[in-house]
């Protein structure tokens, strides 16, 4: 498996999970201990999910030249 698919499917599977555990939190009752639990957890990986988005919206011609991902120059 190439570099580039194994970013990206752990990409999919990181933001999968950010998004279930967000309908957790919106359509399911959760314990008040267990709700501050999951809002840390939520903020920690909402922080990844942007970077993620970042990653593969941004700016990919300076990562493009060197894992084959993206256009580069």
């Amino acid at each position: 498996m190439s570099r580039w698919k194994v970013r990206l499917t752990i990409a999919v599977v990181f933001s999968l999970g950010f998004f279930i555990m967000l309908g957790f939190l919106l359509f399911i009752e959760i314990p008040q201990g267990n709700r501050e639990v999951l809002l840390t957890l939520l903020g920690g990986m909402a922080g990844s999910v942007s970077m993620i988005i970042a990653f593969y919206f941004g700016d990919s011609d300076s990562h493009g030249a060197q894992d084959g991902y993206g256009g580069g120059k």
